[in-house]
């Protein structure tokens, strides 16, 4: 919900503790005050025949920055998200090289309120987001024939390979231990030799196998691996080989020093 659009009981604004008041200009309040709320044993409800106005001024008489927003929902993360947070860390490639302010209190804040854990969130309340679990891998997979060349969603699309940036969101997949090979935008799923991207996921299809001494993606089902290809953008499955370096992938993490929860 927006941070500065909605109605509150003021002794409940006040139990749950405001707003964070080390955070500075905007974003990030918004998040913070949703997980408290809920986790802190409050609600949030909409009211669709409401009307709420929000009138900017023609100038602002401050301005706020990147790195601002980037403090704030570090601070979020590390208050509120448990080690979830390194999901969110290795997604956005943050890294704590930052000084966040002192956290102390608002930590204080959550354990004095018993608030639940931020799993109790994903699985009670953000019921419609398809978070990863079970990861052994998040990050880049990039083709060892063209290692400048990257898995991408191609538009939410399909995925093909494209020419890898280190931040792109449209680039960072999480492998599972079940098996799959997802982001948000879908599932990368195997039909015949067609490999597709399913929503919201595509068990139907069967599961990945990643065999670290080959560099090969095994579809199970099939027996086939994933494959680029030399004159087109599209993945397709093929025959296993592993002397055939168009099936050889190795993934690339965005950060090394983060444990995912199991």
């Amino acid at each position: 919900m927006p941070g500065g659009l909605f109605a509150i009981s003021r002794d409940f604004f006040n139990e749950i503790g405001t707003y964070d008041p080390e955070m500075e200009f905007w974003g990030g309040e918004n998040l913070e005050l949703s997980f408290k709320t809920w986790m802190c044993g409050g609600t949030l409800e909409q009211d669709p025949c409401s009307f709420i106005g929000h009138v900017y001024r023609k100038r602002m008489p401050i301005k706020g920055t990147v790195a601002q927003v980037f403090r704030n929902t570090i601070r979020l993360a590390e208050v509120w998200m448990d080690d979830y947070k390194n999901y969110f860390y290795e997604y956005k490639n943050y890294t704590l090289n930052m000084t966040i302010g002192d956290i102390s209190e608002r930590k204080k804040l959550r354990e004095n309120l018993k608030c639940r854990s931020f799993e109790w969130f994903l699985r009670n309340i953000y019921t419609e987001h398809e978070f990863p679990h079970s990861v052994f891998f998040a990050g880049t997979i990039k083709a060892l024939t063209k290692p400048e060349m990257c898995i991408d969603n191609g538009g939410k699309v399909i995925p093909i390979m494209y020419s890898c940036a280190i931040s792109a969101e449209s680039q960072f997949w999480y492998f599972t231990t079940d098996g799959q090979i997802f982001q948000q935008a879908g599932h990368i799923c195997a039909d015949n030799t067609s490999v597709v991207l399913e929503k919201p996921s595509c068990k139907k299809y069967g599961k990945w196998q990643y065999i670290a001494e080959s560099k090969l993606i095994k579809h199970e089902p099939s027996g086939l691996c994933l494959a680029s290809q030399q004159n087109s953008d599209r993945l397709k499955l093929a025959t296993c080989d592993s002397s055939n370096a168009w099936q050889t992938w190795v993934g690339q993490k965005r950060r090394s020093d983060l444990r995912f929860p199991q």
